[in-house]
Protein backbone atom coordinates (compact mmCIF):
# COMPACT_ATOMS: atom_id res chain seq x y z
CA UNK A 1 0.00 0.00 0.00
CA UNK A 2 1.21 3.38 -0.44
CA UNK A 3 -0.56 6.62 0.72
CA UNK A 4 -2.12 8.35 -1.95
CA UNK A 5 -3.12 11.96 -0.18
CA UNK A 6 -2.94 13.23 3.21
CA UNK A 7 -4.99 16.30 4.29
CA UNK A 8 -5.79 18.14 6.94
CA UNK A 9 -8.31 21.40 7.64
CA UNK A 10 -10.11 23.04 10.61
CA UNK A 11 -12.98 24.17 10.43
CA UNK A 12 -15.30 25.99 13.33
CA UNK A 13 -13.03 24.04 15.86
CA UNK A 14 -13.14 20.75 14.70
CA UNK A 15 -10.42 19.09 13.14
CA UNK A 16 -11.00 17.12 10.19
CA UNK A 17 -8.13 14.71 8.57
CA UNK A 18 -8.09 12.99 5.22
CA UNK A 19 -6.10 9.73 4.46
CA UNK A 20 -6.24 7.90 1.58
CA UNK A 21 -4.19 4.83 0.02
CA UNK A 22 -3.59 3.26 -3.11
CA UNK A 23 -3.43 -0.67 -2.80
CA UNK A 24 -2.06 -2.30 -6.07
CA UNK A 25 -2.94 -5.93 -6.70
CA UNK A 26 -2.92 -8.08 -9.67
CA UNK A 27 -5.89 -10.48 -10.77
CA UNK A 28 -6.27 -13.78 -10.02
CA UNK A 29 -5.38 -15.86 -13.85
CA UNK A 30 -8.03 -17.58 -15.85
CA UNK A 31 -6.07 -21.04 -15.75
CA UNK A 32 -2.75 -22.27 -14.65
CA UNK A 33 -0.56 -24.81 -16.94
CA UNK A 34 -0.20 -28.08 -16.33
CA UNK A 35 1.26 -29.72 -13.18
CA UNK A 36 3.03 -32.04 -15.35
CA UNK A 37 4.53 -29.07 -17.26
CA UNK A 38 8.57 -28.09 -16.58
CA UNK A 39 8.85 -24.52 -15.11
CA UNK A 40 10.78 -22.46 -18.14
CA UNK A 41 14.28 -22.30 -17.73
CA UNK A 42 15.70 -18.95 -16.21
CA UNK A 43 17.71 -17.28 -19.40
CA UNK A 44 21.29 -15.91 -18.94
CA UNK A 45 20.68 -11.97 -18.38
CA UNK A 46 18.48 -12.95 -15.53
CA UNK A 47 21.11 -15.22 -14.25
CA UNK A 48 23.33 -12.84 -13.92
CA UNK A 49 21.00 -10.38 -12.26
CA UNK A 50 20.30 -13.33 -9.75
CA UNK A 51 24.31 -13.75 -9.17
CA UNK A 52 24.68 -9.91 -8.79
CA UNK A 53 21.21 -9.77 -6.09
CA UNK A 54 22.56 -12.61 -3.96
CA UNK A 55 25.55 -10.62 -3.30
CA UNK A 56 23.78 -8.07 -1.36
CA UNK A 57 24.01 -8.47 2.20
CA UNK A 58 20.87 -7.20 4.44
CA UNK A 59 21.24 -4.30 6.55
CA UNK A 60 19.14 -5.25 9.52
CA UNK A 61 21.13 -7.75 11.82
CA UNK A 62 19.66 -9.67 13.92
CA UNK A 63 20.84 -9.84 17.90
CA UNK A 64 19.56 -10.09 21.09
CA UNK A 65 19.33 -6.64 23.40
CA UNK A 66 20.74 -7.93 26.94
CA UNK A 67 17.86 -7.84 29.82
CA UNK A 68 18.69 -4.72 31.89
CA UNK A 69 16.61 -4.00 34.85
CA UNK A 70 15.40 -0.56 35.78
CA UNK A 71 13.77 0.60 37.92
CA UNK A 72 11.92 -1.05 41.23
CA UNK A 73 10.13 -3.84 41.34
CA UNK A 74 7.71 -2.57 44.20
CA UNK A 75 7.35 1.49 43.31
CA UNK A 76 5.64 2.15 47.19
CA UNK A 77 8.80 0.26 48.82
CA UNK A 78 11.88 2.82 49.96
Amino acid sequence: MKIGDLNFSLEEGLLQAGLNFKAFFLSLPKEIGIIENPLPLITSPEEKIYQEVSKFTSPLSESATPYIQVGKENPFAL
